[in-house]
């Protein structure tokens, strides 16, 4: 059985447009956090409130994975995005093939939606005066973006199977976490 993935070599051109993509998904996480840290106190949430926000931000992450997922095995193709669609589609039909990307590779795959949606809602957000709500918007972005950016390799712990089909990890309780959260 082969182990290679079908498309491990990018070029210098998709190689650059997935580094551009991160990059872009890490400065909106980044603006994010100083955002929350710079802000906390004038904003008036509690630590429950912080949390409950956080925990919906989850919810809507792992929402918004499954749209992307969906998406790319359901309406894109190699012909409009690429490399993109034939990694994302290649973990279905032969998921042995899972670990033979790199962390460029996956996490490129929720960056780049991740940077254009939630980097203009960001965008959208500072515009609104500082209040409970435009901060428990940024938190919300905060922990989207996070889930898109490690979302892909979260979902890949989920492939980590021995031939016996056991979890590498030891954990059957980490798997089921990682299938039901991405």
């Amino acid at each position: 059985m082969q182990t290679t993935p079908f498309f491990r070599d990018a070029t210098p051109t998709v190689t650059w447009t997935m580094r551009f993509f991160v990059g872009a998904n890490i400065a909106v996480i980044l603006y994010c956090a100083v955002f929350l840290v710079r802000h906390f106190a004038a904003s008036g949430l509690g630590w429950p409130a912080i949390l409950a926000t956080a925990l919906a931000g989850y919810f809507l992450a792992d929402f918004t994975s499954g749209v992307v997922h969906w998406g790319m095995d359901t309406w894109f193709d190699e012909r409009t995005l690429g490399r993109a669609i034939a990694i994302a589609r290649e973990h279905h039909t032969h998921p042995h093939h899972i670990h033979g990307y790199g962390f460029l590779d996956y996490a490129s795959l929720g960056s780049t939606p991740s940077a254009l949606v939630f980097g203009l809602a960001v965008l959208v957000t500072v515009l609104f005066p500082l209040s409970a709500a435009t901060y428990a918007l940024m938190i919300v972005w905060f922990v989207n973006s996070t889930c898109m950016l490690f979302g892909t390799s979260f979902h890949n712990l989920a492939g980590c199977v021995s031939s016996a089909r056991r979890p590498i990890t030891g954990s059957t309780t980490t798997t089921r976490l990682s299938t039901i959260a991405w």
